[in-house]
């Protein structure tokens, strides 16, 4: 049986390279992997199996005669419009590949996200026109599990977005913006708390299957290396007591820039008080610690390992103990140790309200609700 996978990052690579090592049916693997312009992919990476690479950039906003970027202000009809046109634009790219790569035979489509353009597009139109295809659902991050209505809520501008959908020809689902798995053409997930989906009503048109572990110790260690195009061992030093895996809260305008740093480093300073702490940085981040922490027990993570996810990182470690805001880390690894989220120490109440519904039943995570709690836990965990 084929399998084609979607993949736009690191992350959804590793999972499906995973996939494939683990599984011997006969059968074609093709990954269609999106990235930017600027994004790193080496020639080592692409011998891993069949990947077909699709390039992306800012094509509205970007001038032809060089590469400055247009800047519109950030929620004006103009930039709004710009981003759908180039969501859609992409979209259309992997239409196109879908529509080349799967045949007539039995096979499956992964995706990662079933609402975006394009991989919305590709599950519609295999649902139409490959009927032995099935359409797969794997969990990237948190946003399968959000309580969020399923019920389209009124949109901006609905009317253009969807007649530029219509002249694109990509699917109008994205413009609802609703959660990930709850498109109709979904029919399988695949995912790590399938107790939590199986019990949501939501998900009653869908067949939840529980995913082993995709990043073991073995296939880090090969997938690291892939990326990297040499050994790992060059670039990490694996004895540390902690490892803090930050988010990109600045760059997605959940929080200023000086109330994120002065909420890290209250966090970071408690911690290192009692042991070696590395710092990793979310792939999207654009902060750079080293010019914010100055200490011989704070270790900031080298950029090269940053585009990594963590998950593949974390089996060439020497079982450090894991802190974070609210890293989907707690999903896709097991530890001795409950992994801490501080989420909380942000004040942003929103978000606290939708990830303490997130979290709320996870056996897997301590959430701590001030430095004090925080504290107390480090020392007693060394005592």
């Amino acid at each position: 049986m084929d399998k084609i996978f979607i993949a736009y990052n690191y992350y959804t690579l590793g999972k499906a390279l995973s996939l494939i090592r683990n599984n011997e049916s006969i059968g074609d693997n093709t990954i269609i992997y999106y990235a930017k312009d600027t994004h790193p992919f080496n020639n080592k990476i692409r011998s891993a199996c069949k990947i077909i690479l699709i390039r992306y950039g800012n094509e509205i906003a970007k001038m032809k005669d060089g590469d400055f970027i247009l800047q519109f202000p950030k929620f004006s009809i103009i930039q709004i419009l710009a981003n759908w046109i180039n969501s859609n634009l992409l979209g259309r790219k992997i239409l196109y590949v879908v529509k080349n790569t799967i045949k007539e035979t039995p096979s499956i489509l992964y995706v990662f996200k079933d609402n975006h353009s394009g991989e919305a597009s590709a599950i519609e139109w295999t649902k139409k026109n490959r009927k032995l295809c099935v359409n797969i659902l794997i969990e990237e991050g948190l946003a399968l599990y959000t309580r969020k209505s399923s019920e389209p809520q009124r949109i901006k501008y609905y009317h253009i977005k969807r007649v530029i959908s219509f002249l694109l020809g990509t699917s109008a689902y994205p413009i609802f913006n609703l959660p990930q798995g709850r498109h109709p053409a979904v029919q399988e997930i695949l995912c790590s708390n399938d107790n939590v989906l199986q019990k949501s009503e939501l998900y009653n048109d869908k067949t939840i299957r529980k995913a082993e572990n995709f990043y073991n110790k073995e296939f880090s260690s090969y997938f690291c290396s892939l990326v990297l195009g040499s050994s790992i061992d060059k670039f990490l030093f694996r004895d540390y007591d902690y490892i803090f895996l930050t988010q990109a809260l600045v760059e997605n305008d959940i929080i200023d820039f000086n109330k994120y740093i002065e909420t890290l480093k209250s966090i970071i300073d408690i911690i290192a008080k009692y042991g070696k702490v590395l710092i990793k940085a979310h792939p999207r981040e654009l902060i750079d610690y080293h010019k914010i922490f100055n200490c011989e027990k704070i270790y900031i993570c080298p950029n090269i390992l940053n585009s990594l996810p963590f998950q593949a990182l974390f089996p060439l470690l020497q079982n450090p103990k894991i802190l974070t805001f609210y890293s989907a880390i707690g999903n896709d690894i097991k530890t001795f140790q409950k992994i801490i989220y501080t989420y909380p120490l942000l004040n942003c109440e929103n978000l606290n309200k939708s990830l303490d519904n997130i979290f709320i039943n996870d056996e897997n995570v301590r959430v701590i609700y001030n430095l004090e709690e925080l504290e107390k836990i480090l020392k007693s965990s060394i005592s």
